[in-house]
């Protein structure tokens, strides 16, 4: 999810799937697929710099360059952007306005064709952000006086994201494979006033930290090849393996301020859960489109998910150096399933 919303700078595409696509995409893409295709470093030496600015304060400055170093063989991209801005909410304590934005984003592309039957593109991405904290209060003081909230501590939203990735793609005399590999490290930390109030009751602080690795081959027949079923019909297919593994470790403390001592909670102190998370899966899948009459399309996908998590958690209240509760315990559970896919069009 902390990769979901990253910045568009420097797209060829966007492709939009509609309904499931289970069979190639994986089970997170039940609803449909939102594909966003970056240009290839291209032979052509391009420089471009854009900027905004708005309300708010509002600086965005945007850099994108390419450059053929060995004319047909290799070629580079770059893309920056640096965004600032104030706060759309001011806290009545303190004149602060509290949900401004401070992004730091940028990613490159090599891209190498040693021969005509072989392209490597290695990509990078990656993402600073230090953001102020979240603008939370009562419905109906919001209603009664928008962007205005009252908050004795202001917190933070800060986020980095790094994501290599590198693909390379064979085409031979009838079929061409492909190989993906992608590695994603994010570090997340949120802190808040969690009574939402000028009261010093109670405070929050949320870290996370991911790490995930992928890796999927794909083979389908070589477009100068095609698979002809008589006079009338052509057919195409896609077949595959996937593997992935992932790690993740999650704090998340309520602490329980002396100022909330009697109004919110008996006692002051720390209320802290931990948790450190272990997945992996593989899948295996397939598809296959017949065309007829170059007019009418019958398709049909079978993928098959198997995926094994484990879970290590604690929770421990600490109040004046001393821990007054604690629990700890582990949970694993395995999962698998088929994805079918049919379609006409």
């Amino acid at each position: 999810p902390n990769s979901a919303n990253l910045p568009l700078l420097d797209v060829e595409r966007i492709e939009f799937l509609r309904g499931p696509q289970g069979t190639l995409y994986g089970r997170n893409a039940l609803g449909g697929v939102l594909h966003v295709v970056t240009p290839k470093p291209s032979d052509t030496w391009g420089f471009r710099a854009g900027g905004t600015v708005g309300a708010y304060a509002l600086r965005e400055v945007r850099l994108l360059g390419n450059a053929p170093l060995v004319r047909g063989r290799l070629a580079l991209s770059v893309a920056g952007l640096y965004t600032r801005r104030d706060g759309y909410t001011i806290n009545d304590v303190t004149g602060n306005d509290v949900d401004f934005r401070n992004t730091l984003f940028g990613q490159a592309q090599l891209s190498w064709t040693p021969d005509a039957h072989n392209e490597v593109r290695f990509s990078v991405h990656g993402e600073r952000t230090r953001d102020g904290g979240f603008a939370l209060s009562d419905l109906d003081g919001l209603r009664a006086r928008p962007l205005r909230i009252q908050q004795d501590f202001e917190g933070v939203t800060e986020r980095d994201v790094a994501a290599p990735a590198l693909t390379w793609t064979h085409t031979g005399g009838r079929l061409d494979l492909t190989s993906i590999t992608s590695f994603t490290h994010t570090d997340v930390l949120e802190t808040s006033d969690f009574d939402f109030s000028v009261l010093d009751g109670i405070r929050r602080r949320n870290e996370e930290r991911h790490d995930a690795f992928t890796q999927e081959l794909r083979i389908t027949p070589s477009a100068s090849c095609p698979l002809r079923l008589g006079r009338c019909a052509e057919a195409r297919w896609l077949a595959g393996v996937f593997f992935y593994t992932a790690e993740s470790a999650r704090t998340a403390a309520n602490e329980y301020r002396p100022g909330g001592v009697g109004i919110i909670t008996p006692v002051a102190g720390t209320d802290t859960s931990q948790g450190d998370f272990d997945d992996y899966g593989v899948s295996a899948f397939g598809q296959a489109t017949v065309t007829l009459f170059e007019r009418l399309e019958l398709g049909a996908g079978l993928r098959f998910d198997y995926e094994s998590r484990r879970a290590a958690l604690r929770r421990d209240f600490v109040s004046g150096g001393t821990t007054l509760t604690s629990s700890a315990g582990r949970d694993s559970e395995e999962f698998d399933e088929f994805l079918p896919r049919f379609d006409v069009a």
